[in-house]
């Protein structure tokens, strides 16, 4: 079985319930944990220029701090809302998987107890919504910083994120980045990889456009064609899925229900990561 399919195993009188995806398979083996900081595409070479567009607020709030801040998924469903989704022939095979699982819990429950025959029903009058918040919640909690890549100043992007010309935009590279965050005490994997852009509406979609040297590419690294303009490189983190792979705690109580989502901070040198800081052309009084 596929480390990216879902498997759900039942017998009477217990239900184990696993999600075990890409990266939930990764966390199994804690000895297998790397020893560098964050982990960066191999065709992304340290030369590659980097541009970050930002209020200047946010950029006092990241010299002040000295950390970078990744928004969690969740909090870009206005502007985008199928961020972090598959395109819908994928999300739609996903859904049927999904299903097809439950449908499987809701056949015979052979010699069960009443008791626990009663409990199954109640279980599954609900299971669709709290499946539902868990997805979203899985989905929702990855963060995210993006990045544009480009040797030059994009006027587009500053009109798109120049916060009406009160705004700076800073430049770096893929080395300096990795540097800067490899030189401060960050305990927890950061990944920098280039979005792809896909028809989510083309239901011809192949399985390989899924896949970089027979990889699974994170759901987080795929957006509809309509940015491509933002040629967008992305740092991102992954919360730990352990609750993945522990029903008793998630999907049979309300854990989701009380799960919140929280940004993520990582610890840089600013030294090493800024080479350069350009004031919006659009800057007016008193900025």
């Amino acid at each position: 079985m596929k480390s990216n399919q879902v498997l759900c195993i039942f017998r009477p009188w217990q239900m184990n319930l696993y999600f075990l995806t890409h990266s939930a398979h990764k966390v199994i083996d804690q000895k297998m944990k790397p020893k560098n900081k964050i982990v960066i595409n191999s065709k992304l070479s340290n030369d590659v220029i980097l541009w970050r567009y930002m209020s200047l607020d946010k950029f006092i709030h990241m010299i002040d701090s000295r950390t970078i801040f990744l928004s969690p998924i969740s909090y870009f469903k206005n502007s985008d809302p199928l961020e972090g989704y598959l395109p819908k022939k994928f999300h739609m095979d996903m859904e049927n998987t999904l299903r097809s699982m439950r449908d499987s819990l809701r056949s015979d429950y052979g010699d069960m107890p009443d008791e626990m025959k009663s409990w199954m029903r109640e279980w599954n009058a609900t299971s669709d919504l709290r499946m539902e918040l868990m997805k979203e919640k899985t989905r929702g909690r990855q963060s995210i910083c993006c990045w544009y890549e480009s040797q030059f100043e994009s006027e587009a992007m500053w009109k798109l994120y120049g916060d009406n010309g009160k705004s700076i935009a800073i430049k770096t590279t893929v080395g300096a980045l990795k540097k800067s965050i490899e030189s401060e005490g960050n305990d927890n994997m950061v990944y920098l990889d280039r979005i792809k852009y896909l028809d989510f509406d083309d239901i011809d979609l192949n399985e390989e456009v899924l896949l970089e040297n027979n990889r699974a590419i994170a759901s987080i690294l795929f957006k509809r064609k309509e940015y491509e303009h933002e040629k967008e490189v992305r740092l991102y983190h992954k919360p730990d899925e352990y609750d993945l792979l522990d029903p008793q705690h998630t999907m049979l109580t309300d854990y989701w229900e009380r799960y919140t989502i929280k940004p993520y901070f990582i610890n840089i040198n600013i030294n090493e990561m800024i080479q350069d800081v350009v004031i919006s052309p659009f800057v007016s009084e008193p900025y």
